[in-house]
């Protein structure tokens, strides 16, 4: 096809693959995801450290991994901020 008002040739536009990944970046993704994966790291830190210390004192381990938690998400958030300025 021709155009009617410049005289170049039109391509006609090719309707995009639903299920295609095309154009999908993994460090897109992580960019978006970077609070939830801050969040997740965090917590699977404090988890580790409860189950490290033991179950069998309940209290402490749980001291010790929301401690580790806060501390990890401290951490996390400072790297984040020192990298984004």
């Amino acid at each position: 096809m021709i155009c009617d008002k410049c005289g170049q040739e039109i391509k006609p536009v090719e309707a995009p693959n639903r299920f295609s990944f095309k154009g999908w970046e993994f460090k897109v993704w992580v960019k978006r995801n970077k609070e939830s994966l801050r969040l997740m790291l965090s917590v699977g830190v404090g988890l580790f450290a409860a189950w490290m210390v033991g179950f069998e004192n309940f209290a402490t381990s749980g001291a010790v991994g929301t401690l580790a938690t806060a501390i990890s998400k401290l951490i996390l958030d400072a790297f984040d901020y020192w990298i984004s300025k």
